[in-house]
């Protein structure tokens, strides 16, 4: 074989090689655009402290709704949320309460981290999120579930 021949062989196998390489790599993150099966409205379907209604908007904001259980008090928590494999993290950004009926005004706040160390899954539109509620004593793993809300126009 003259070397010519020899280049060819090798640039070929260089080329086929890169291709094989990143054909076969897989992106285990994703971004709120292509992680649609989290998007939209989400109702407890465990028992909680309070009522808490979760929206996932595609484009990586999210608005949670939480009421307390003697229904004096409604929180609005507004951010955003990204996705890696299981892992979701959730940042908020402002809140907005009313208590006992008088108005609330909307505020810029943290950013802090809801859902703390939070991951999920999604079977048979019930979403399960698994997080750490970090008390002054200690942590506590916890687990939500939330039902997909199922719009009828």
């Amino acid at each position: 074989m003259n070397i010519k021949t020899k280049l060819a062989l090798a640039l070929l196998f260089v080329t086929l090689l890169f291709t094989v390489v990143t054909a076969c790599k897989k992106d285990k993150s994703k971004t709120p655009e292509d992680a649609s099966g989290i998007v939209g409205t989400w109702l407890p379907s465990t028992e909680m402290n309070s009522f808490q209604r979760l929206e996932f908007a595609s484009g990586g904001k999210v608005t949670v709704y939480i009421q307390n259980q003697d229904g004096q008090t409604l929180t609005v928590l507004y951010g955003t949320y990204g996705i890696k494999a299981d892992q979701l993290k959730v940042k908020i950004t402002h809140h907005w309460e009313m208590t006992d009926g008088k108005p609330g005004v909307k505020k810029a706040i943290g950013p802090y981290e809801l859902y703390e160390n939070g991951t999920f899954s999604i079977k048979d539109n019930i979403l399960t999120l698994k997080y750490t509620i970090a008390p002054a004593d200690a942590p506590i793993q916890t687990e939500a579930k939330f039902t997909r809300a199922i719009r009828i126009d």
